[in-house]
């Protein structure tokens, strides 16, 4: 492959990525993550500390307060992880397959944006899950016969560590891993270094199960609430789970990784690279597709999975086939990412008025997924001026659900220095359990302002008259997009 053509779809990709992350406004979770920087612990309950922690010191301890800021330090993380890719197959087999490796890689959406622009925990998970991955790789794959390279073990366990870290879904890799050294590495197994591995990788558990011990093993039931499924049989929830990653990953890789890796597979010169790469893939992804039978799963749960899978289909194609077939694969792909950002970037910020429902005033917008980002910044000082001429600034604001919460909380609240308080129970507020306190007592407040949003309309009398007796609608202000209404912001008064 011509370098200035590879070098040349790197840069491209690398501005995409810039521009997604300067004019894409924070969704949901990125939103709320950003509470774990200004909250910082070390654990959380949603997610191990690595997110918070990495926002936190990218940003300068949010000194640096911009979208861009916030996700410089997934920029930063997926910068360097073409780079592993491309090591990784180079170990495996030639310069060729790298640098297809390395484009299918960036061409898919959940690596290239998700993972690599986003305020998300995936940023710090898929760049260790690389350093894992590279540095079992060269332990297990690239010494002379069934040998193991101690250091390189040692450097795996530390990275997996990390990984786990990042998320719970980490498990995973460190499964597929040791799997492969039981069924093919065994005389490893009586070395000191395999147990000292382990004990390194054992330290990395400490502050979840200190601040899970601390906190009645809280997460520990939230996560089997996640995979603890119903009696019935879901027959859709497979297919949804697949449509899901067949789009975040990208139609094309998708179709790229099951052409090569499983339609045209073929033995790659060490036999064992092969098992190994389907070990540190197949598990997960399997798992959750059989876990979306019983339960609603997410398709970027097993994104990362797909790591291996592109390095396996990467070798296949690159050593065998025509280079001509090869380059229309990885330009169809680079293409589709391209129209993605195009669209994703013209129909959040400038789509007329909602792709979501129109019908009923209460759920306007509803359905529509660009709300997620569009609007909270621009409709916060309308709702805040709102508030002010009804005569009720001085009130606090609640909300009874993490989301919205957290677009309240940053974007009508810390700018006038409103109290802001999330209440309910654990699973509806998650983190913010933790931070009222720190914020003070929010049932001291006779009377507050709560603000429901008509794309994620929950009723105030059901959800928060456990609180308080009366609670009235005091006001509605109206969003718009391109000078066509987005969503209603519902604004009440409840007293106790």
């Amino acid at each position: 492959m011509n370098n200035k053509y590879f070098i040349g779809i790197l840069i491209l990709v690398g501005i995409i990525k810039i521009l997604t992350a300067i004019y894409l406004p924070l969704g949901n979770d990125e939103i709320y993550y950003l509470l774990y920087a200004r909250y910082p612990d070390y654990h959380y309950y949603d997610h191990p500390l690595l997110v918070g922690w990495f926002i936190k010191i990218f940003s300068f301890n949010l000194a640096m307060n911009s979208i861009f800021s916030y996700r410089i330090f997934a920029l930063v993380l997926s910068s360097i992880t073409p780079l592993i890719i491309y090591k990784i197959v180079l170990m495996l087999s030639n310069k060729f397959s790298a640098q297809i490796a390395v484009i299918i890689s960036i061409s898919s959406i959940y690596f290239s944006i998700i993972a690599g622009v986003f305020v998300m925990p995936d940023a710090p998970f898929h760049f260790f899950w690389a350093l894992s991955i590279f540095f079992a790789v060269r332990s297990f794959l690239t010494s002379n016969g069934s040998s193991v390279c101690h250091k390189d073990y040692l450097l795996c366990c530390f990275f997996l560590g990390l990984t786990c870290l990042s998320k719970f879904h980490g498990v995973f890799l460190v499964f597929g891993i040791f799997l492969f050294i039981f069924l093919y590495r065994s005389s490893f197994l009586r070395s000191f270094s395999f147990y000292l591995g382990i004990l390194l990788l054992m330290c990395f558990t400490i502050p979840i199960l200190l601040w899970n011990f601390h906190h009645d093993w809280v997460q520990f039931n939230f996560y089997l609430n996640r995979v603890e499924g119903n009696s019935n049989f879901n027959f859709v929830g497979p297919i949804k789970e697949l449509l899901g990653e067949f789009g975040y990953i990208n139609p094309v890789v998708f179709a790229f990784i099951g052409y090569f890796a499983f339609f045209k597979y073929k033995k790659i010169d060490n036999v064992n690279s092969s098992i190994f790469l389907l070990l540190t893939s197949l598990p997960f992804i399997l798992f959750v597709i059989s876990l979306s039978t019983v339960k609603e799963t997410l398709p970027h749960w097993s994104g990362t999975s797909y790591f291996s899978l592109i390095i396996l289909s990467s070798i296949v194609a690159g050593e065998s086939g025509s280079e001509v077939f090869k380059k229309a694969w990885i330009n169809l792909s680079i293409s589709l990412l391209i129209i993605v950002f195009v669209l994703g970037i013209y129909v959040v910020n400038h789509f007329p008025g909602t792709i979501g429902n129109k019908v009923k005033e209460q759920t306007y917008g509803s359905g529509d997924f660009t709300l997620d980002m569009f609007g909270w910044k621009e409709s916060a000082q309308k709702i805040r001026d709102t508030i002010q001429q009804k005569g009720f600034s001085d009130l606090p604001i609640v909300s009874d659900n993490w989301f919205p919460a957290a677009h309240i909380d940053n974007f009508i609240c810390r700018p006038a220095n409103i109290p802001f308080y999330c209440i309910g129970n654990i699973p509806q507020i998650h983190q913010y359990n933790w931070i009222n306190p720190k914020r003070g007592e929010w049932s001291k407040y006779d009377s507050v302002l709560t603000i429901v949003p008509s794309n994620y309309f929950r009723e105030p009398n059901r959800y928060l008259s456990k609180f308080y007796s009366s609670i009235d609608l005091i006001s509605t202000v109206e969003e718009f997009r391109n000078d066509k209404k987005t969503r209603n912001y519902f604004i009440y008064l409840l007293r106790k």
